[in-house]
């Protein structure tokens, strides 16, 4: 569920685009308070709308939940139900018009720099145009600036960073397009929208978001640099450059990696490992065909990425070690004496 200060919100799709706050709030009542009603403007793929309703009383919106989600036509010449559902995230909820799904988020709300409150956006074609984000950003609020970054020189992949006049619209966008909406429908993956890290509270993680690329507007790091070793030095074995990744929930899925990894490159093999004996602890190893789609995914991730809303705290993203050369790779993440390979080995060496 998503509590915050003010109550429980909800997420409300499948609205008409000429939906008022105040059909919305004659119909959400029936169950409880609403401290407040926001409405989404329109997607401009899409003929629908979303909004987010807020409770008082987290009861107010189960029932709500209970009563309304596909089942309620919010007009009689509705062609189809609404969907509500719990918001994911901090503040807003799943993507509207293409339905709901796993999110993940960065760290908290970043102070604003002068250009205002600045996202990362992941994922983009390399011919992205500044109109074309801000016609879909500006769907949650008043966006202040656009900064497109060159492609990246060694993997093609192109980010932006785009700056809202407030934190309530940052949150809606992360809420409702990380990791779920297609910027363009022939796209064969979603964007990944973040809050941008400062360079300082990156610092000791491998890097953050803005590692990605500085430039006008207040960014940070160097979207051409290539370094970053998070923490020990780079491995490659015959499934390629091999990182380590912790943290993980337990019902965790290969599918869930590839989706936040191959962001930052081709994946050849994602090996995912049972729940350590004893600390119950699940990881895995990611291999990447480059070197740099590694120290990127280490960049982006280490201490800061959460995989999933409600995760207690941010992954771990390290290099793995080759077997073949021992060494403990960083520390024994299960709780145990030897390296990151030794995870639900029972401790000590690193297998030969």
């Amino acid at each position: 569920m998503a509590q915050e200060e003010g109550g429980y919100k909800l997420f409300v799709a499948d609205l008409p685009q000429d939906i008022t706050p105040e059909e919305l709030q004659t119909v959400f009542s029936t169950y409880g308070e609403v401290t407040n009603v926001h409405l989404l403007h329109p997607d401009p793929r899409f003929q629908n709308r979303g909004a987010l309703v807020t409770y008082k009383e987290m009861s107010s919106a189960e029932d709500a939940i209970k009563v309304l989600d596909g089942v309620y036509r919010i007009r009689a010449d509705a062609m189809n139900p609404i969907k509500v559902s719990w918001a994911k995230g901090k503040t807003s909820g799943g993507a509207w018009g293409k339905g709901g799904g796993k999110d993940g988020g960065g760290g908290g709300v970043p102070e604003p720099n002068p250009d205002g409150f600045k996202l990362f956006v992941g994922g983009l074609p390399m011919d992205i145009r500044d109109d074309e984000l801000r016609t879909v950003f500006s769907t949650y609020g008043e966006v202040t600036n656009v900064h497109i970054m060159p492609p990246h020189r060694e993997n093609g992949r192109v980010a932006a960073f785009v700056y809202y006049k407030s934190a309530q619209s940052g949150e809606d966008a992360i809420g409702v397009l990380n990791r779920q909406y297609k910027i363009r429908a022939d796209a064969e993956l979603p964007i990944q929208v973040m809050w941008a890290m400062s360079k300082d509270k990156g610092a000791g993680k491998g890097g953050d978001w803005n590692a990605w690329g500085g430039g006008a507007g207040g960014g940070g790091g160097d979207w051409q640099a290539g370094g970053g070793k998070g923490g020990n030095e780079k491995c490659k074995t015959q499934d390629g450059w091999k990182l380590f990744v912790g943290g993980l929930p337990k019902d965790c899925t290969e599918e869930e990696l590839n989706v936040v990894f191959s962001t930052y490159g081709t994946i050849r093999k994602i090996l995912l490992m049972a729940p350590h004996a004893v600390s119950q602890r699940v990881a895995a190893f990611v291999f990447y065909e480059t070197d740099q789609s590694a120290e990127d995914a280490i960049k982006v991730l280490d201490g800061i990425y959460k995989i999933r809303v409600d995760a207690d705290a941010p992954i771990i993203v390290k290099w793995g070690t080759d077997n073949r050369t021992g060494g403990k790779g960083g520390g024994g993440w299960g709780g145990e004496k030897g390296g990151w390979d030794n995870w639900g080995k029972g401790g000590g060496k690193q297998a030969l």
